[in-house]
């Protein structure tokens, strides 16, 4: 599965746990982040970490299909529109 439909994961194992949006948000970032030690420079926003996001059109706590589609994506400090992500390998509304 291409790396930008993990949100159709997130929405499947939503199904499955019965967890709330938020707790979905907080196991595909933090927690993914803590479980791979790689929580000294990703899987939150702070300071010295990272800054590694993406830009939605609404708000993924209300919905999680709000994932699908970012209007742009922060990475490794470089912005990326739509059109300028959608070249990168494995992109895939």
């Amino acid at each position: 599965m291409p790396p930008y439909n993990t949100y159709k994961e997130l929405i499947l194992f939503q199904e499955c746990t019965g967890l709330s949006n938020l707790e979905i948000i907080d196991i595909a970032t933090r927690e993914t982040a803590e479980v791979i030690a790689a929580d000294a420079y990703t899987g939150t926003l702070d300071a010295g970490k990272a800054a590694d996001f993406i830009i939605l059109k609404a708000d993924p706590l209300q919905d999680l299909k709000n994932l699908k589609g970012p209007e742009g994506v922060v990475a490794a400090g470089r912005y990326y529109d739509k059109p300028q992500y959608k070249e990168i390998k494995g992109v895939d509304d």
